[in-house]
């Protein structure tokens, strides 16, 4: 099956129409590990779809995100989202200088366990832990400061 076809039928068993900017931004995503904010996805995408806009990008994002394609976080109040093709829960370790966004080795089980450990008997059924940020600073910010 060529690339195009997977990612088309991928958005038709989310229920989402098949567009060339859809395709693009999500080929873009597709395995990206760098949790690109929107103007990122923007700026690679353009390069394809000189007629896209910023906007379209946004739209596309929340589709993908109401789909479950993306998991989209804040990483930190001063910081832009990020959006992850990883929807899946797992925590993201977030430096507040520099904002570089980096994955935990955490599938995200253990942080929905812990809520529902934590919650009083009969109060919430824990569906899935949506995010988990842990902030400090990275290695490459944290050595400038020595």
């Amino acid at each position: 099956m060529k690339e195009r076809d997977r990612l088309a039928d991928i958005l038709r068993r989310r229920g989402l129409r098949v567009t060339p900017q859809r395709l693009a931004i999500l080929s873009f995503l597709d395995g990206n590990t760098d949790h690109p904010t929107a103007e990122d996805i923007y700026a690679a995408v353009k390069a394809q779809h000189p007629a896209i806009s910023l906007n379209t990008v946004y739209k596309t994002l929340e589709a993908f995100e109401e789909a479950d394609l993306v998991w989209r976080f804040r990483a930190g109040q001063k910081h832009k989202s990020h959006y992850d093709p990883n929807s899946r829960t797992h925590p993201h370790v977030v430096c507040t200088r520099c904002g570089s966004v980096d994955d935990l080795p955490d599938d995200g089980e253990n942080l929905q366990a812990d809520a529902e450990k934590s919650l009083p008997d009969g109060h919430h059924d824990v569906l899935r832990v949506e995010v988990c940020v842990v902030v400090g600073l990275c290695e490459e910010c944290d050595d400038h400061d020595e």
